[in-house]
């Protein structure tokens, strides 16, 4: 299970899963220092002995929202076991139509090979395309249905570990949230 959270408060902020903190501003942007919550170590089938540690990324990033659309970039350094690297880039369309806001993304998660060695044990780095969709309908005042999916598809490199059975991984959410004006 991953926190939900989603706000600016001065310089802090939060996206979904992401949490950092705006150091300066660079155009339709900032520069941002940034952490995220992973629960990449977490072996559902494996005994408890072979379970292993999550991620602890910590990295610069950038979200600028233009009139064209949002295009994230953040660069990550893995602090824990694999000391390995992650960069994310990705792109987010707004499409209104009225109680609801529909937002298509698509990008690409990068991992290092020594990132890669320690999650999956293949000792090759990896690119996993990915697309989702988020959509927001008003419910009422200032309560909002959030719904979020997501599918990456997994890097030649990763599948080729024989312990992992799938070529993509799905994600989801959904989430009521209330917004403060």
């Amino acid at each position: 299970m991953v926190p939900y959270a989603n706000f600016d408060y001065g310089p802090v902020f939060a996206r979904i899963d992401t949490f950092g903190v705006k150091l300066a501003p660079v155009g339709h942007g900032s520069v941002e220092l940034l952490t995220r919550v992973m629960e990449d170590g977490y072996r559902g089938s494996a005994p408890p002995h072979a379970q292993q540690r999550s991620s602890v990324p910590l990295g610069l990033g950038t979200l600028p929202v233009t009139p064209a659309g949002a295009f994230m970039g953040n660069l990550y350094r893995d602090l824990g076991k694999s000391h390995g690297a992650m960069l994310d880039l990705m792109y987010a369309a707004e499409i209104e139509r009225g109680r609801y806001a529909f937002y298509p993304q698509a990008g690409i998660e990068y991992r290092s090979a020594n990132y890669v060695r320690y999650d999956d044990g293949v000792a090759r780095s990896a690119s996993n395309p990915f697309a989702g969709l988020l959509v927001e309908a008003q419910l009422g005042g200032h309560c909002y249905l959030v719904a979020n999916l997501r599918r990456s598809w997994l890097d030649a490199s990763i599948r080729s570990n024989p312990a992992v059975r799938r070529g993509a991984l799905d994600s989801g959410l959904v989430a009521v949230s209330y917004r403060f004006d």
